[in-house]
């Protein structure tokens, strides 16, 4: 989001409901596709290297509909790609 804010955290920041801020990003990822799709013809390639990189989170006690003191931890996972050319 904002400088690696959150949702919520922007939304705190900036005074604006988080659906709007959802709408916004939404708006804007589907225009970041259609420009690279527009712009971005022709690359030839030789390799493509893929990673993960992987965090780990303890969702807080609020968020989720447990009793208290239960450990409850969440993997979190994301692919990034490098393109040789």
């Amino acid at each position: 989001m904002i400088e690696g804010n959150g949702i919520r955290s922007t939304e705190r920041m900036t005074g604006i409901h988080r659906d709007t801020i959802m709408r916004l990003v939404t708006r804007t990822g589907k225009q970041c596709v259609r420009f690279l799709d527009y712009r971005i013809r022709g690359i030839r390639f030789e390799q493509v290297q893929a990673d993960e990189i992987w965090s780990y989170s303890k969702p807080g006690l609020s968020e989720t509909p447990v009793k208290p003191n239960t450990a409850i931890n969440t993997s979190l996972s994301q692919w990034t790609s490098i393109v040789n050319l």
